[in-house]
């Protein structure tokens, strides 16, 4: 796996393998959560995902390592601005959040921001679970809700009666924010960044997205690879 950077699977009979004590089981520590909810504009009053994701990159100080959700959110991304530190989680469905907190957890010091979709969010809540348990303090994990599946034709999704910022707070994160104003979103993107984490944003859009949306011209090993890069000239 080192040498060729490719995932590999064992297949093995029962018993191949011999008894091994398990490690010391962990003991995380119970969180009371700073939950604030203010979802009070109107949907037309709503931003465009285009616009959030503009306001989010205007609000971070640059250094984060960004992990983008499949579909729409991350070809927007990559249309907006296309950097070394950005990964575009192409044809991963509710990964994206597994994917930043395994960056976050085995990368301490480095700032991960997870942009994450409704849908995407509610096909992989155990991800919060794991995230609420280990504690990664360096994961923002931002979750940007159009009530649809914007990426396969608009189909209605079940987060019209989804409260992201109180499952988070259920989890264990320790900051779980629910808002739809320009001004409160860039307010809780910069108080979250420097805020010990896990933190989640939960940011009710506008469905849609432009009518001649490009795609990705960089190839997904290419940015694994670069991705891979910034975070490695990060930790020397």
């Amino acid at each position: 796996m080192e040498q060729r950077k490719r995932p590999f699977a064992l297949v093995m009979q029962k018993g191949s393998v011999a008894p091994h004590a398990l490690s010391r089981r962990l003991e995380p520590e119970s969180i009371k959560t700073d939950l604030q909810q203010d979802l009070s504009a109107k949907q037309n009053e709503r931003l465009t995902r285009t616009a959030a994701i503009e306001l989010i990159l205007d609000a971070l100080a640059g250094d984060e390592a960004i992990v983008a959700t499949t579909g729409k959110t991350g070809r927007e991304l990559f249309t907006i601005s296309d950097r070394l530190n950005h990964l575009y989680v192409v044809g991963g469905m509710g990964t994206a959040s597994a994917i930043g907190f395994g960056v976050a957890h085995a990368l301490p010091k480095q700032p991960v921001v997870v942009i994450d979709g409704d849908g995407a969010a509610l096909m992989k809540l155990g991800a919060l679970a794991t995230i609420g348990f280990y504690q990664p303090s360096n994961l923002l994990h931002i979750v940007l809700d159009n009530q649809v599946h914007d990426s396969t034709g608009g189909q209605q999704t079940a987060s019209g009666v989804v409260r992201f910022a109180a499952i988070a707070a259920a989890a264990n994160y320790r900051s779980a924010f629910a808002v739809d104003r320009p001004g409160d979103i860039r307010e809780a993107v910069r108080l979250l960044r420097y805020r010990p984490g896990p933190s989640l944003l939960h940011v009710k859009i506008q469905p849609g997205s432009p009518a001649k949306l490009g795609r990705p011209t960089v190839a997904p090993h290419e940015v694994k690879e670069r991705f891979s890069q910034f975070l490695s000239s990060r930790t020397k």
